[in-house]
């Protein structure tokens, strides 16, 4: 701990100290996340959509909520409370909150491209016969089925090697976004000390720096790869890559904004209390800022996941990759996709 003479500063906390400023803005998103409840509870009751791929997303949904609603209440105080509890747990869900979804889009980006390799061309079974050679009478409901086996099979095999590859490939990004996750979460979990040891706020702001820069890098590879779907892999919903590239861009706004907010330091002191009552509440500008670059990007993200049908649109089924589980891949026609919004 550092002595009363020695002077240090350690990070201040994301979104600064609630002010009156914060009501409107933390009632107007605890409400929008609120909203996102009727939707998950039909997602969830109804069969043909339910899905626990989704299951960090709808957690961070519930999380979000509570968090904004308890910032609304502590805005006309105008400081931090010296409550370690909350103020460890609110500055580590603000550290990782984007992260989790990030890993969310790795699960539904895997489901895409695994389910991309495995599933031929719905015309692939139809285009084998020619009509103009077959007669209607001698073609067998037996016959189309098993010749629609063979080809799939075929078609699997054939891609084998290359849904191996994405596998290992989306399960080293998930191993990534592990790493940052728990970055995030170690350095929540210290600010209480660093607010009063000047080791523990180097150290606080190291952990920051370094979740920081290994997200923006996981979500610019997951970037990469979710257009390098949408381009070159046959067979892959388009649409589907293509909004995971899109998401992946939005939840890259909020990790660019913590290196920004990451410069803005605080006077640190031989108390808790003290030290919590530096911290001051940011300016118009760098308030809005938190809500624009922080907690709309992530609100986006989250209500698009829990919006759309993602069984369909990802051909995730109940539990995502279903090859791991040696289960028969998910095939959806066009009209299917086109659906998963409803």
């Amino acid at each position: 701990m550092s002595s009363p003479e020695s002077k240090f500063t350690f990070p201040s906390p994301i979104g600064g100290a609630p002010s009156h400023q914060d009501f409107a803005p933390s009632v107007l998103f605890s409400v929008l996340y609120g909203l996102l409840f009727p939707i998950m509870i039909y997602r969830l009751v109804r069969s043909s959509s339910r899905t626990f791929v989704l299951i960090k997303t709808k957690y961070f949904v519930i999380e979000r909520t509570v968090i904004l609603a308890l910032r609304a209440a502590m805005s006309p105080y105008g400081r931090l409370p010296a409550v370690k509890l909350l103020i460890n747990y609110t500055q580590t869900t603000l550290n990782v909150g984007h992260v989790a979804l990030a890993a969310n889009l790795v699960l539904l980006l895997r489901s895409l491209l695994v389910q991309a390799t495995a599933n031929p061309a719905r015309s692939s079974s139809i285009e084998t016969h020619d009509p103009g050679s077959i007669s209607m009478v001698s073609l067998k409901p037996s016959d189309v089925r098993v010749e629609i086996v063979e080809v799939t099979a075929a078609w699997s095999v054939h891609r084998q090697k290359e849904r191996f590859w994405y596998r290992r490939i989306t399960g080293f990004i998930l191993l990534g976004c592990l790493t940052a996750f728990l970055l995030g979460v170690i350095s929540g979990f210290i600010y209480w000390n660093a607010t009063i040891d000047e080791g523990q706020a180097q150290l606080e702001q190291r952990l920051r720096y370094t979740a920081a820069c290994v997200t923006l890098l996981l979500l610019l590879v997951i970037q990469g790869l979710a257009i390098y779907g949408a381009v070159m892999v046959q067979n892959i919903i388009k649409s589907s890559a293509w909004l995971v590239a899109g998401l992946a861009t939005l939840l890259n706004v909020v990790t660019i904004y913590h290196f920004i907010a990451m410069r803005q330091q605080t006077e640190g002191s031989t108390t808790h209390a003290l030290a919590l009552h530096n911290v001051k509440p940011l300016s118009e500008g760098s308030d809005a800022a938190f809500y624009i670059c922080q907690i709309a990007p992530e609100w986006i993200v989250s209500s698009i996941l829990i919006s759309i049908d993602v069984k369909k649109a990802f051909r995730t089924g109940k539990w995502g990759d279903a090859w791991l589980n040696n289960k028969a891949p998910v095939h959806n026609s066009p009209e299917e996709v086109n659906s998963a919004v409803v």
